[in-house]
Parts: C-alpha cells; structure tokens; sequence
C-alpha cells in the first residue's frame, strides 16, 4: 500500500490571491510580534511584501504553513502558522491563525 505523499510547499497566490498581491503601499501593517523582538522600541518594522513560496512542516502528527515575509528594511521573517485546535475548523482556514515567530 501507497502513502499519499504531500507537497512540501505551494505558492501563496494558490491559496489567497490578497497576500500575493500585498504590498506596503496596500496598507501599512507592522510585522506580526514584532514588539517581542530586543530592539528600539521606536523603531517599527513594517510588512512590505510576503514572499511566494510558502513552506508545509510536518512534525509530531501535525502539520503547520511556514511563511515568510520580507520587512520595509529588506530583512526576510519566517513565521509559523499553526492550526488552533480549539477552534472550529472551517473558521481557522479563514481566520489568520496564530502567528508564532519562529
């Protein structure tokens, strides 16, 4: 018997169109847990783009979406979306989950 093999990755304008599409000039939009990082605290990283390629990590039974998302200052952020499972299901695949940075 086969297992199914599962893509390793996708391309983010797949799945939603807006994020391929996002760019600063869309909205001004600080990056996600960006106050959790050691730097001046008046200093604001902002998204300016997400990247295309969106990674699938597969551990412990569970599988989450690695993003990554290039800040206005030129630096690329990886995140981890994670599934809450405490939520409904139909309701995490449109709600933007729980951004871990990771």
């Amino acid at each position: 018997m086969k297992t199914k093999v599962l893509p390793k990755s996708f391309l983010i304008e797949e799945k939603c169109r807006f994020l391929s599409n996002f760019s600063r000039q869309t909205a001004e939009v600080e990056l996600p847990g960006e106050l959790l990082l050691p730097k001046h605290s008046h200093y604001q990283v902002y998204i300016q783009r997400f990247m295309p390629r969106v990674e699938i990590v597969q551990k412990h039974n569970s599988s989450a979406r690695r993003l990554y998302i290039r800040g206005h200052n030129g630096k690329i952020y990886p995140y981890l979306v994670v599934n809450d499972s405490g939520m409904a299901k139909n309701v995490v695949e449109d709600y933007v989950c729980t951004y871990r940075y990771y």
